[in-house]
């Protein structure tokens, strides 16, 4: 929880401050000059320990109330505890800083200032307490409320006789509080604690709660506080306008206490400022914790970044203004295929919008094409952005037949064919394998349906096509797989079958034929090709089918003896294989644990390079070596491997013995 305080003037240095606003308003301060501060911790306690420690962040903000710029620095002290470093420098508006506690209790109020501006401001007081013989711990949840005499905060307190276990049930502890409402002064504890609720009064202040057991007590503060801005939250009534330095756009700031409970009150300041563009009014005050302000574009394309700030929060969004006229074309054409036979034709369609993808009207459209003749070489586009005219075929086949819609700057193509084909020859077969992954074999459900549910294994459709790319129907299929057998939804042989319009998922009604594949008896990992005939036209898709958890490891090496003692010391490679159930290498990735053993006078001379593995096509390697030394010989090294995730029923593990001779 971050604790945020905004430096208040008061007093003299309230005039000194108005009297030196006076002086900026006749001569105001450069756009960058810092304006003012927030510190900010991210404890409001911490025991008195000397070694316990709290971020201290400081946010300087300039004129505009914007992040100043990098590099201003900004000197940090404290009244108690240790501050560092003592000068910060902020990096986007922001510096931070490390408080150290204290060896005694006292709270802690961290000071910034940017001395050549005479700004400063303070932190909230964090409390560093006693960790001695007191035994009671005091919390406040909240630790801030407002001052409005209604928020209340509950006030607990944990008392100990050794530190570790609570005090004896019913023992009776005393509250009293400097400002605001107690609900009871006396509490009876429970496991330890005990609890009572403080009601604010109307004075901001930091009231002072004490909990007194026997001959031992311990205080805490509650802030009761302002009615400052905690969140605030920007937007905009529409994400783009017109870059005529005429058009606007509604910029609202939603302002909180509390985010998605409470708002500020009403009359709070809004500041809104943007990179591009005019906003007004630049400052707004809250009705009902809602600000307005209004965006007006410039004459230039850009993207318009707007802030709101209050009470030094902030936020931002973006409005693009866009160029108006076309700014892009979408060319289409239906169908795409059509006979060359110098009578068919086909629509081209062209939809043109701006900058902002709203449809422009009564723009110009040009089209052309390299084959064919078009109803019209120009068209203007109605009131949906959109333009049209007929493409009639020639008498030449023609499959790379280039149409072109032209719009301003901006341009599309698309290709369509002049083909013979008839209506019901195959042009092509699609075969789309629902599952592009599955497991070697069949995972029998937990609890196996009753009647079986062959719809558990994956499901291939079947598309046929013509020339015009529309799905025929009644045509004859011949669907294979390289593994497995293809069946119906009711496990019947299926690999022959007849194009129906079927229904592949609810209100999804396709032209197709639909079968399964049967999978049990794949158990070889690797790609899979399913081919699907019609008419000796040939369409293919494929499954991956994955390796199952390990089962088998073997463990060799390139030599089983290494010359030890003083002259001798050497390697081997160790060669680790792991494979499946049906002896597929298992996937990569696959984690493989090393670990030995052996009888040698010093067995810190052997070491093994890399003891945790992962394989890569069921394969990994690594080094075991024997340094050279008097003591490592005439003695065995016993390597264990081991690899994790085992399938069911399987130990995938093995051993290798290293000798090492004198």
């Amino acid at each position: 929880m971050k604790i945020t305080h905004i430096v208040v003037l008061s007093g003299t240095i309230l005039l000194a401050a108005l009297a030196g606003w006076l002086f900026l308003a006749c001569d105001p301060p450069t756009e960058n000059d810092p304006n003012f501060i927030t510190v900010t911790s991210d404890k409001y306690e911490m025991p008195a320990d000397k070694t316990s420690t709290a971020e201290i962040t400081v946010v300087v903000y300039d004129n505009t109330h914007a992040f100043v710029e990098d590099g201003t620095a900004v000197y940090l002290t404290t009244n108690c505890g240790d501050i560092a470093p003592g000068v910060v420098t902020t990096s986007g508006g922001q510096a931070t800083a490390t408080l150290t506690s204290s060896e005694t209790e006292c709270k802690a109020i961290i000071h910034a200032e940017v001395p050549s501006e005479n700004r400063n401001a303070n932190s909230n007081e964090i409390n560093m307490y006693d960790t001695g013989p007191d035994y009671i711990e005091m919390y406040a949840e909240p630790p801030k409320i407002k001052a409005d005499g209604v928020q209340t905060s509950t006030i607990t307190a944990y008392i100990t006789r050794d530190l570790v276990n609570p005090i004896e049930d019913g023992t009776e502890v005393f509250f009293n509080a400097s400002a605001g409402t107690l609900a009871a002064n006396t509490a009876t504890t429970t496991s330890g604690f005990a609890n009572t609720t403080l009601t604010s009064g109307k004075v901001e202040t930091f009231c002072d709660v004490t909990a007194i057991c026997e001959d031992r007590s311990k205080t805490i503060q509650v802030e009761f506080t302002s009615a400052d801005a905690q969140y605030i939250v920007l937007s905009a009534n529409t994400n783009s306008i017109r870059a005529d330095g005429t058009s606007k756009a509604t910029i609202t700031a939603e302002v909180w206490l509390e985010y998605g409970v409470e708002h500020v009150p009403d009359d709070t300041e809004v500041f809104f400022t943007t990179n591009l563009g005019s906003i007004s009014p630049s400052t707004d005050t809250t009705e009902n914790g809602i600000a307005h302000a209004t965006l007006t574009s410039s004459n230039t394309a850009g993207i318009a970044t707007v802030y709101g700030t209050s009470g030094g929060f902030d936020d931002s969004i973006q409005v693009y203004f866009y160029e108006d006229g076309a700014a892009g074309v979408d060319l289409r054409a239906y169908p795409n295929a059509i006979p060359a036979d110098g009578e068919s034709e086909l629509t081209l369609t062209a939809q043109v919008r701006n900058g902002s993808y709203e449809p422009v009207e009564n723009e110009v459209v040009n089209f052309s094409t390299t084959r064919g003749t078009l109803s019209s070489n120009t068209a203007s586009t109605d009131e949906t952005g959109t333009a049209t005219i007929r493409l009639k075929s020639s008498t030449m086949v023609d499959d790379n037949v280039l149409c072109t819609a032209v719009a301003g700057a901006s341009s599309d193509r698309v290709t369509v064919r002049f083909t013979q084909a008839t209506s019901d020859e195959v042009e092509y077969v699609q075969v789309v394998a629902e599952e592009s992954e599955v497991d070697v074999g069949f995972t029998v459900p937990e609890v196996p349906p009753d009647p079986p549910d062959y719809t558990l294994y994956p499901r291939i459709i079947v598309f046929v096509y013509n020339h015009l790319d529309d799905p025929i129907i009644d045509k004859n299929v011949v669907v294979t797989s390289e593994c497995g057998s293809i069946i119906d939804e009711t496990g019947n042989p299926a690999s022959v079958g007849t194009t129906d319009f079927i229904e592949i998922d609810p209100d999804n009604w396709q032209t197709c034929y639909v079968c399964y594949l049967k999978t049990d008896t794949c158990t070889l990992s690797g790609t899979k090709t399913i081919s699907a005939v019609s008419d000796n036209v040939t369409g293919t898709d494929t499954i991956n089918f994955l390796a199952d958890d390990p089962c088998y490891l073997s463990l060799t090496a390139d030599s089983y003896m290494i010359n030890g003692g003083p002259d001798g010391g050497g390697t081997t490679t160790l060669r680790i294989a792991v494979t499946d159930q049906y002896l597929n290498a298992v996937r990569n990735g696959t984690p493989v644990t090393l670990d030995y053993t052996c009888n040698c006078s010093d067995c810190s001379k052997i070491s093994i390079n890399n003891q945790n593995l992962t394989t890569s096509s069921g394969i990994t390697t690594t080094l075991l070596s024997v340094q050279a030394d008097a003591a490592i010989a005439d003695c065995q090294v016993v390597i264990t491997g081991v690899a994790s995730g085992a399938a069911a029923g399987c130990t995938p593990s093995d051993d290798a013995t290293i000798s090492i001779a004198s």
